[in-house]
């Protein structure tokens, strides 16, 4: 029939002489690489192409086409937000919420030395929960973590005292300025260990950036528009210490090009230097020289290894 073939190829949308054309030995390559990678995708639904190539050790453009070509989509979540209840517990002082990475120009130099906690929520058998959780911010690694069905004091501490019954305090706990972590218990329970908190300010959720990063992976691993598999909190509690462990033991960070947990044994230095934890993004110091940056990493260096031996804390 006159014009099939022109036809044919219009309709898949491909080049008609691509018909003519046998397999090539990079079609076979192709056909042999996309085997692994949908494996890779299955295990780690989550990742894209940089997470992915790593983990295939692949090119970053091998990785992208040929993701492409099997139609491999990054799983996302759509955000929803949940009822505020207020919580009335003894506050500490608004004099009191500073916000010390900040002004101590403080980027975390070794294991425990700045851990962050902050709390998100998930929608599950018609109500919300919640999911705290504290991380280190020298390694990435989930240090404690607690579930609950109410966003109060309880759920904060919880998680706290979880990472102190498995890890030594950190010099500074960071955290946003929620009723949770302002109350005078969770105050109380930090100083009791010689643990200072700080504090980001009001309306500034980039600067408590490490965990907002991890609970928007989070929710897309763990399947969070699925939940519905499990039959009772009991599962669901499981199901995230299985996936907490994952991202710590398993999962590549991308910032550290391997896991939380191999990084912290690799005694590498800090993925987080000052130029990329923006502290010179403050109005104080623009434009930075290169010599000043350097000298502010050694400085901090010299501030860690001071801290790490009399527990003290500042720049």
């Amino acid at each position: 029939m006159p014009g099939f073939k022109r036809h044919f190829a219009s309709f898949l949308r491909i080049s008609r002489t691509s018909i003519y054309i046998p397999s090539t030995k990079q079609n076979v390559r192709d056909e042999e690489a996309l085997s692994g990678l949908l494996g890779a995708n299955a295990d780690n639904p989550a990742y894209g192409y940089r997470r992915l190539g790593l983990h295939l050790a692949w090119s970053v453009h091998k990785t992208s086409r040929l993701m492409a070509l099997a139609r491999i989509v990054a799983q996302g979540v759509k955000r929803q937000q949940p009822l505020r209840v207020p919580v009335k517990e003894p506050q500490i002082e608004l004099a009191a919420r500073s916000n010390l990475l900040k002004e101590r120009q403080l980027i975390a130099m070794y294991v425990n030395h700045i851990w962050a906690e902050d709390f998100t929520h998930i929608w599950f058998q018609g109500q919300w929960y919640y999911v705290a959780t504290i991380i280190d911010l020298y390694s990435r690694v989930i240090v404690g973590w607690a579930l609950s069905a109410h966003h109060d004091t309880d759920l904060v501490v919880e998680a706290l005292i979880d990472a102190l019954g498995k890890h030594s305090p950190p010099a500074i706990v960071h955290q946003d300025q929620g009723s949770e972590y302002c109350s005078e218990r969770y105050d109380i329970i930090a100083l009791s260990q010689g643990v200072e908190l700080s504090f980001s300010a009001k309306g500034h959720p980039w600067e408590n950036g490490f965990q907002e990063s991890f609970y928007r992976y989070f929710k897309i691993e763990i399947k969070a528009k699925k939940l519905d598999r499990f039959a009772d909190v009991g599962q669901l509690h499981e199901a995230i210490a299985k996936q907490l462990y994952y991202y710590n033991h398993e999962r590549i960070h991308s910032t550290l090009k391997m896991s939380p947990i191999a990084f912290s044994a690799s005694g590498l230095p800090p993925r987080n230097m000052p130029i990329s934890y923006k502290i010179y993004a403050s109005k104080s110091v623009e434009n930075p020289k290169p010599e000043q940056m350097k000298q502010t990493w050694l400085q901090q260096m010299v501030t860690g290894v001071r801290d790490r031996v009399f527990r003290k804390v500042g720049a």
